[in-house]
């Protein structure tokens, strides 16, 4: 017998920033896999991101400014806490990820086995990764295990699986993208619970162009160094 779904009280959290070509097929795939209740934090988009979202059926928190993956994350986090979500999950809005994987992941949070669980794209030996960002995830791997004694094998991907402990004890301070790794350096001084799973990942141009490439790579580590070091 499969784990039932808890659709109502699973918030799914979409960061998204400039996303407006992209952001409505995201949002109705998700809802093609169940009736979750869908929130798109605009993380200060230049373009229609926010009104294509409405308009595919999302609720939209937007910031003002663009802040970065971890303030959108963490602004999703806090409207699950808020509302009273029991569990949540975080997916990008670029479209690389399939929203079929959110009940699999979803399963052991719920069951009771985890309570955060990570889409590991490695895992799946169909995706097609880029050199770029297996360099860029194993540093980050790397520099996670110094900070946390536990071995991640995808800290950074973004599709995750929160269960109540982890939406209530995880208060991330860093913006950009150095809160994958500050997710599970916390859960893990939390003592949660973490498991990996395998997750679909699709890349494209325009994917490949805003994520983390060598350049945004180093800069990442850099700040996340700085910020473990000078703050913990």
């Amino acid at each position: 017998m499969g784990t039932e779904i808890p659709y109502a009280s699973t918030l799914i959290i979409v960061p998204a920033y400039n996303e407006g070509s992209r952001i409505a097929k995201v949002v109705q795939s998700i809802a093609a896999t169940g009736p979750w209740p869908v929130v798109v934090v605009d993380d200060g988009s230049t373009d229609d991101t926010a009104q294509q979202a409405r308009q595919a059926g999302a609720t939209v928190l937007a910031h003002l400014l663009n802040r970065g993956p971890g303030a959108a994350t963490m602004t999703g986090l806090a409207y699950a806490k808020a509302g009273k979500y029991a569990y949540a999950v975080t997916i990008d809005g670029d479209g690389q990820h399939d929203p079929a994987d959110i009940a699999s992941l979803l399963a052991p949070v719920v069951r009771g086995e985890a309570d955060l669980v990570i889409g590991n794209r490695f895992m799946k030996g169909t995706n097609a990764i880029p050199r770029s960002r297996v360099w860029y995830n194993g540093m980050a791997n790397l520099t996670t295990f110094l900070f946390s004694k536990h071995w991640v094998s995808d800290t950074q991907s973004g599709l995750k699986a929160f269960g109540p402990k982890a939406i209530n004890v995880l208060e991330l301070e860093m913006d950009g993208y150095e809160f994958c790794s500050e997710i599970i350096i916390k859960a893990c001084r939390n003592k949660l619970r973490l498991q990996e799973l395998p997750a679909f990942v699709r890349y494209d141009a325009a994917s490949m162009a805003k994520g983390q490439g060598l350049v945004t790579g180093i800069k990442t580590l850099t700040n996340l160094f700085h910020h473990l070091l000078t703050r913990h």
